[in-house]
């Protein structure tokens, strides 16, 4: 019986995806890099930190520039995302709300900064909704997703084990970062990924009512159920909580 809910930030509880790539096509303009943006670009850094996104830069696109200098200004950029452009996921406020009615304790499990995060959510009003927050600056340098070092940190700010919580992801890297951590995945996404385990689209909708049930080993991630719903998201048969 899953106890806890655990959730991503970007993608999952906030629509800050959707403004990146607009976002890149700027960023690499600054960077001085000549190849163009491309979504298998996008694709491939979807749930990655700033020092994985650097080193591909770096080695496969030509980057010369510090990982310093790289960081203030992709921050430069995104500041304006997370303190204007970013919402709340269409529906994901009544689903929190349902959540909060039913006693279930919430958290957010985010490669991102602790003082992004902190901010956004107080000005979406998210915060009044989770007993635990784990980010990058919590864990050790180099151990953000897919290391479970977030998600096995944010079990032990609810106190409860990572066997009885649930993870909500919408990358690849983060459903990685989950199952590490022993806890069952749902994977959402309303852009269109390739799972690296089956082949086969993890979503295929830009609908936010459209989930695909990641749980278990990687023999039943290959099987790749769907799940269809109306609500966000739809119950599904391992989660006993009544929401």
């Amino acid at each position: 019986m899953a106890k806890a809910v655990i959730f991503d930030f970007d993608g999952v509880l906030v629509d800050s995806e959707e403004h990146w790539p607009k976002l890149n096509v700027r960023i690499f303009e600054r960077l001085n890099i000549t190849r163009p943006w491309t979504k298998e670009y996008n694709d491939r850094i979807v749930g990655h930190g700033m020092e994985s996104v650097h080193r591909l830069l770096t080695t496969e696109y030509g980057l010369a520039m510090g990982l310093a200098e790289y960081e203030t200004i992709v921050w430069e950029e995104a500041t304006h995302v997370y303190d204007t452009l970013a919402l709340p996921v269409p529906g994901v406020v009544s689903f929190l709300e349902r959540l909060k009615a039913a006693n279930v304790p919430m958290a957010i499990g985010s490669s991102n900064e602790r003082e992004v995060i902190d901010e956004t959510c107080a000005r979406l009003g998210l915060d009044a909704y989770f007993d635990a927050i784990a980010t990058k600056d919590d864990v050790p340098s180099g151990r953000i997703k897919p290391c479970p070092d977030i998600y096995l940190h944010a079990a032990r700010g609810l106190g409860i084990a990572p066997a009885d919580c649930v993870a909500i992801e919408d990358s690849q890297t983060g459903i990685a970062a989950a199952k590490a951590a022993g806890m069952r995945c749902v994977a959402s996404t309303r852009r269109t990924t390739t799972c690296r385990t089956c082949r086969q689209p993890t979503c295929i909708s830009k609908d936010s009512t459209n989930w695909n049930h990641c749980s278990g080993n990687a023999r039943e991630l290959r099987k790749c159920r769907w799940i269809y719903g109306t609500s966000w998201p739809p119950p599904f048969p391992t989660w006993k909580v009544n929401v």
